[in-house]
């Protein structure tokens, strides 16, 4: 299911989202701390889309995101820290605990 998934970020809004029907949304939510500083906070993913690898799409591109502005991150969400990061030590240079 992750390979087909269309991540859209709402930079309004501070997310990161995936529709997975018309009436379920996964998302990962940030917060800018410093101007060059995100908090990755919350990470969502609704039953049907548990353990298919939605979460790890939208950390992938929150992750890009922070790459490509610059900025580092505070994973203070659990499924971030503990789960994403771990399986992704090459993005540790942009971690600030």
């Amino acid at each position: 299911m992750a390979s087909a998934l269309h991540v859209v970020h709402d930079s309004v809004r501070h997310r990161f989202f995936v529709n997975l029907s018309a009436t379920a949304q996964a998302f990962l939510e940030y917060r800018y701390l410093e101007t060059n500083l995100l908090d990755f906070f919350h990470t969502f993913v609704p039953p049907e889309g548990r353990g298919t690898g939605v979460a790890s799409k939208l950390c992938d591109e929150a992750f890009a995101f922070a790459r490509s502005t610059n900025a580092k991150v505070k994973p203070s969400c659990s499924y971030v820290s503990q789960t994403y990061l771990p399986k992704h030590p090459e993005l540790r240079n942009l971690v600030v605990e």
